[in-house]
């Protein structure tokens, strides 16, 4: 609490008596006094075990005891928490990509994890509790708009590579496409 009562002077966001307090009992728990124990050598300091287990008792203390009363201390202080925000549309995206992606690996292998049943509840979710607890459940979001934007700006960018590459016109995906522009690579697109 000294070290944050000097750093104070120089810090712009100043922190409050209770967030010293909240650093200070939830700390390292011992792991550097652990350490230093161990470090100590038999031969000069007789009582070696008796400081390593001392050190093992503070460690079980601070990590049981404190750890147990750090969230009703936190709550009993008011400190001002992070508010959790909702995932934004990026992340939304990489999770619906790998629970997909996890989901088809199991189909291949015929194996059912916690992917089949996470999307199999999303599935009961959206069909059938939803539409029971939210107003209006059809109502498009900003991330489906920004989907639709970004649907259409694909689309255009396949339409004009199409136009810049006829040769690629009644392709198909299973098709290789070395030979064409004397082996420069080229994406793939499929027949409309």
């Amino acid at each position: 609490m000294v070290l944050s009562c000097i750093l104070n002077y120089r810090r712009l966001v100043k922190l409050k008596p209770i967030d010293q307090f909240i650093m200070a009992f939830g700390g390292l728990r011992g792991g550097i006094a652990f350490c230093l124990a161990l470090s100590l050598k038999e031969d000069l300091i007789p009582e070696r075990k008796l400081f390593i287990t001392t050190t093992i008792v503070i460690v079980f203390f601070t990590v049981f005891v404190q750890g147990i009363f750090i969230k009703p201390v936190v709550n009993a202080l008011k400190v001002k928490k992070q508010l959790e925000d909702d995932p934004t549309l990026n992340e939304k995206i990489h999770e619906s990509l790998i629970d997909h992606l996890m989901a088809g690996l199991e189909g291949i292998t015929q194996s059912s994890g916690h992917n089949y049943m996470r999307i199999k509840f999303r599935h009961l979710n959206h069909k059938y509790i939803k539409p029971i607890f939210v107003k209006d459940v059809n109502t498009a979001t900003n991330a489906g708009k920004v989907l639709h934007v970004y649907r259409n700006i694909t689309e255009e960018h396949a339409l004009k590579r199409a136009e810049t590459y006829p040769e690629l016109n009644g392709l198909t995906r299973a098709e290789t496409l070395p030979e064409i522009n004397g082996g420069q690579k080229i994406p793939l697109l499929t027949a409309a």
